[in-house]
C-alpha cells in the first residue's frame, strides 16, 4: 500500500550515457578479441612460409646432389664409351683383310 509512488520504469530504465558506454566497451573486446585472433593468424602463416622455405631449399639441395650424381654418372660413362671406341677401332683396323695380307707378307718375310 506504500507503493503508491513505486514506478517500475525507473528502476529499469537506463541512461543513454550509461547504454552507450556499455556498447562501447562491448565493442572494444570484440575489437581486442579480433585484433588477437588476426595475430594468432599472421602467426600462423608467418610459420608456415618459414616451413614451406625451409622445404624448398632441402628440395632444391636435394635437386642439385641428383645433378651432380647424374653428371659422374655421364662423365664416367662418356669415359667408357670413348674408350670402347678405341679399343673397337683397333679391332676393326686389325680385322681388316689388307692389314692381315700385309702381316701374313712380313711374317713370310721375316721367317724366310
Amino acid at each position: 500500500m506504500n507503493n503508491r509512488n513505486y514506478n517500475p520504469q525507473s528502476e529499469n530504465s537506463v541512461s543513454p550515457e550509461i547504454y552507450a558506454a556499455r556498447i562501447g566497451l562491448i565493442g572494444t573486446l570484440l575489437s581486442t578479441l579480433g585484433d588477437g585472433l588476426q595475430s594468432i593468424g599472421a602467426g600462423i602463416a608467418l610459420q608456415q612460409l618459414e616451413i614451406s622455405s625451409i622445404q624448398d631449399a632441402q628440395t632444391q639441395a636435394d635437386q642439385s646432389n641428383q645433378f651432380d650424381s647424374m653428371q659422374k654418372q655421364i662423365d664416367l660413362l662418356t669415359k667408357k664409351l670413348k674408350k670402347w671406341k678405341k679399343i673397337n677401332k683397333i679391332k676393326y683396323f686389325y680385322k681388316k683383310p689388307v692389314l692381315n695380307q700385309l702381316l701374313l707378307t712380313e711374317e713370310r718375310v721375316l721367317t724366310s
